[in-house]
């Protein structure tokens, strides 16, 4: 039926539209909730909470290599681009309209110009924090990657096996076990951005999971004769 031809597609990207959307109002609504209604103590408090735990459990040395990765990941996409320099100059008023006459006091004027400035430290706080848990999964990652390919192998072989003695492969396994890779990869992203200190045991959990999940997914991959 030419209508169920054409109707299929278009449902499956909305659906894959929906998905990137609802992906991305979560990362804009983290962003907002860290910008405009936390305070930067809070923020501090939260990532100092969690550095402490980096440093408790993988040590000063992993430490010192996850901030000094951050660092440069921070300068090279916000100093060295002038992103932060000019949404400062964006935001913040220049000393001439800071002396300009108003209908609002000085008094007043000087306190909504305080708030902008800790709104941005606030902003600026959160991206290096950003940066900070993702130069923590790139410390891990070379150490996962071994894993994850081991694990991509024995699920083909495993595969292989189930063709050659005609044992079953379950698309329904696959299907979900490829539907949990994309939902942890969403929770792992949406973790970057989370105003709260998170545990360093979540990244290696995370790719634990992820080897059982590329096993399963590649051990169901339906059998072509």
């Amino acid at each position: 039926c030419p209508v169920r031809k054409t109707g299929t597609p278009r449902m499956a990207k909305t659906s894959g539209g929906g998905v990137a959307a609802f992906f991305f109002f979560v990362l804009l609504t983290e962003i907002c909730v860290s910008g405009f209604f936390l305070p930067n103590d809070f923020i501090r408090r939260n990532a100092e909470l969690e550095w402490t735990w980096v440093n408790r459990s993988l040590g000063e040395s992993t430490n010192r290599e996850i901030t000094a990765l951050a660092d440069r990941l921070y300068a090279s996409t916000l100093l060295e681009s002038h992103a932060e320099e000019a949404l400062r100059l964006w935001v913040m008023p220049t000393e001439r309209e800071r002396r300009s006459k108003s209908l609002i006091s000085p008094q007043k004027r000087e306190r909504i110009w305080t708030y902008y400035a800790e709104r941005l430290d606030a902003v600026f706080d959160t991206a290096y924090w950003f940066f900070r848990r993702l130069a923590l999964f790139l410390i891990w990652l070379p150490l996962w990657i071994p894993a994850f390919v081991i694990a991509i192998r024995t699920g083909l072989l495993s595969r292989e096996i189930k063709k050659s003695g005609f044992a079953h492969t379950s698309p329904v396994v696959q299907h979900h076990a490829f539907q949990a890779l994309g939902l942890g990869v969403f929770g792992l992203t949406a973790s970057f951005l989370f105003p709260l200190a998170v545990p360093p045991v979540v990244i290696p959990v995370f790719c634990g999971c992820v080897v059982v999940l590329l096993g399963l997914a590649c051990g169901n991959i339906q059998k072509r004769i």
